[in-house]
């Protein structure tokens, strides 16, 4: 959904480092100021492909879907989860459990 962002738990400080690594800042120049991204951190990837990723989302068209869209490819995918992990021993986290016959 527009203005919310998801990150795996598994996401270190570094990459929020690089995700931060830019700041909106006046810039002076001879004529006028203008604002510019000013890097402050030496890495940016993480930041690089972010933009890159919300860029292409924009352009397939996901930032009109409706919230009513989004809830039912949810509930769609945990369907499928539910019985994927029935039909294949596995837990939660989608790791097949030890114990399960295939």
């Amino acid at each position: 959904p527009k203005g919310y962002m998801h990150f795996p738990e598994s996401y270190d400080q570094h990459y929020f480092e690089m995700l931060t690594a830019e700041q909106l800042r006046i810039i002076e120049g001879a004529n006028e100021d203008r604002l510019g991204w000013v890097k402050i951190r030496k890495r940016n990837e993480a930041l690089d492909c972010r933009v890159y990723a919300r860029a292409m989302a924009n352009l397939a068209g996901h930032d009109s879907k409706s919230p009513k869209h989004w809830r039912e490819l949810d509930e769609k995918i945990t369907r499928y989860r539910r019985k994927r992990d029935k039909n294949y021993g596995m837990d939660n986290e989608g790791t097949r459990k030890t114990s399960a016959r295939i």
